[in-house]
């Protein structure tokens, strides 16, 4: 941390990204511009190691708020869900509505809400109230009363089962549940859905994140 000069102070995190077997795959730096007038300018980037490394699904930060802000409203791609790969059907323009309503119940839970060329997002309350996150250039951004790891449905191994045992989770529409808080997803860009047919083609190279390394940023401020 460092003052950035005229009433401005420069907060910097660096994260070394390791696997299972405590190698190091990556780093990832978060700064954060902490302004005198309630703004924040988040600057993100992301450098993958040396070797043969898969590629990323997605490249983006997630925030946590209160359940009470559960209101939505983007100038982007809408109203529907949009991907990389699956976009043209949503116009760009100015959208609102709830948190609940961004959530669409795949019937395997998955990930969904993605919104699209995204040049702002604000998530309020009923009283209109909370933060706008505005773009340095076009986000992919989504919220939802749920955590990301709702929606995955891995097989694991889990302790309460005997060893080596797996349990598939998250197997069907009932097993996600709301939490009590709203979680927004900023995001510079995530792969496209792919599925050019119904038996698992995979996504087009350049709706893919191939490339070993990536940086975007983002204004936050409030709003009253």
């Amino acid at each position: 941390m460092k003052d950035a000069g005229a009433g401005s102070v420069l907060v910097s995190f660096e994260f070394a990204l390791k696997d299972g077997e405590d190698s190091q795959i990556g780093t990832y730096r978060s700064t954060y511009l902490v302004k005198g007038d309630a703004h924040i300018e988040v600057d993100n980037s992301f450098k993958m190691a040396e070797g043969d490394l898969p590629e990323i699904p997605r490249m983006g930060m997630t925030l946590y708020m209160p359940r009470e802000f559960d209101q939505m409203q983007w100038f982007g791609r809408g109203p529907h869900e949009s991907y990389q790969d699956r976009k043209t059907s949503a116009f760009v323009s100015l959208y609102q509505g709830s948190v609940a309503d961004q959530y669409w119940p795949y019937l395997r839970p998955q990930e969904n809400g993605n919104k699209t060329d995204v040049r702002w997002m604000s998530i309020t309350n009923e009283a209109g109230q909370g933060l706008k996150f505005s773009g340095k250039q076009l986000l992919e951004v989504s919220a939802h009363h749920n955590v990301m790891e709702d929606f995955e449905s891995p097989r694991r191994t889990d302790g309460r089962w005997e060893e080596g045992e797996e349990r598939p989770v998250q197997r069907h529409t009932d097993d996600v549940q709301p939490r009590d808080l709203t979680s927004v997803d900023i995001d510079l860009k995530q792969m496209g859905v792919g599925g050019d047919d119904s038996w698992g083609a995979w996504t087009h190279d350049q709706y893919r994140l191939t490339e070993k390394s990536y940086e975007y940023g983002f204004v936050m401020g409030p709003v009253e």
